[in-house]
């Protein structure tokens, strides 16, 4: 038998599991921790939070902040990572979004996208989703729980009529007066009509009308034919990072103009404990200026005074709101304006002030 000599050559072998590994995850977040090990070293002035890939970074100032996130982006890119810088939050803003939380000073709460999510689920029906003892008090709590995270939301709508708007300017630029579809988790048509006045400024609704309502190649689609050439169709998808489940028909139910009317309705409460009338005004009276609000019930005035002579009638609309607001607190209120511009500023303005945390 004759002998056989062999050399095996120098082999570099790559550990890189296939995406429907379910510890690819697992196994990338352990890598990336080691790497990241040897940036934090060199960083003690920051602390660094690591979840699989979402990184979150906390330092004392906004500038310190800027500078580690450069310099993380700047190694986990030399490092072979694929980074974005669409992705970091740079901005000096006093809310941050991290794993599905917006973060802000001391607090953080669920975002947008997860309390619409969570109030998609539907009861558990069968022995994958859940063993457990459905009853009357279950359910009870199951729907109350879902209606207090609908209760005050974000204006999550307003966000879709936005995203389809600008998605249709910019398409502008390649379709070139060619039919445009557009596929939609909402009614944006149907909102923008009819209750856009109640949480977009009268510049921002006039420009959506142009390019949602009038124009001839633009069909939002959905399921249900809703006016001329608007079909719209609800979308089953679901943001991964949510890790939330949907109804086993695949196919989310809900009415988008329903949940707009409940959350921005102009409607009495009912069992009010207070019914409140607001009015404010400034006048020339003997060749001078006056201006002052009242607040009243129905059946005696709660307070009534003077303003600075320089006071506008819209701002003194403002003030006798405000001071309705102040007076009713902690109470279950219906307070009612004849100013329209009050209204506007309340309803419109004041989600987007509510948002920014002012």
């Amino acid at each position: 038998m004759g002998e056989s000599n062999y050399r095996m050559k120098d082999t570099a072998l790559l550990d890189c599991p296939s995406q429907e590994f379910k510890n690819s995850p697992t196994s990338f977040g352990n890598v990336l921790a080691k790497e990241l090990e040897l940036w934090q070293n060199d960083h003690d002035a920051v602390t660094l939070l690591q979840y699989v890939d979402d990184l979150l970074i906390g330092s004392d100032s906004y500038e310190a902040c800027l500078e580690a996130t450069i310099s993380l982006l700047n190694f986990l890119d030399l490092a072979g990572y694929r980074v974005s810088k669409k992705k970091a939050q740079t901005e000096p803003e006093k809310k941050v979004q991290h794993m599905g939380f917006e973060i802000t000073k001391g607090q953080k709460e669920l975002s947008t996208e997860r309390k619409e999510a969570i109030c998609r689920i539907a009861v558990p029906t069968s022995k994958k989703q859940g063993v457990l003892e459905w009853t009357p008090e279950c359910r009870k709590s199951f729907d109350e729980i879902k209606r207090k995270l609908i209760e005050a939301p974000a204006p999550g709508k307003k966000q879709a009529v936005a995203a389809t708007a600008t998605l249709i300017e910019e398409s502008w630029k390649s379709t070139l007066g060619q039919l445009i579809t557009v596929f939609v988790p909402h009614a944006v048509s149907s909102l923008l009509e009819n209750k856009g006045h109640h949480w977009i400024s009268p510049s921002r609704l006039a420009k959506y009308q142009a390019v949602l309502l009038e124009q001839d190649d633009v069909t939002p689609t959905r399921q249900k034919l809703l006016a001329q050439r608007v079909v719209t169709s609800l979308t089953s998808a679901l943001n991964p990072v949510t890790l939330l489940l949907i109804s086993e028909s695949g196919e989310l139910h809900h009415d988008c103009l329903t949940t707009t009317e409940q959350v921005y309705s102009n409607k009495p409460l009912p069992n009010a404990e207070l019914e409140l009338f607001t009015d404010g005004s400034s006048f020339m009276l003997e060749g001078r200026w006056k201006a002052g609000y009242a607040v009243v019930t129905r059946t005696r005035a709660l307070e009534s005074k003077s303003l600075p002579s320089n006071t506008s009638a819209q701002k003194a609309e403002l003030v006798a709101l405000t001071r309705a607001l102040e007076l009713s607190q902690g109470k279950r209120v219906n307070i009612y304006t004849d100013s329209e511009y009050a209204f506007g500023v309340v309803h419109t303005h004041g989600a987007i002030w509510k948002e920014r945390g002012l």
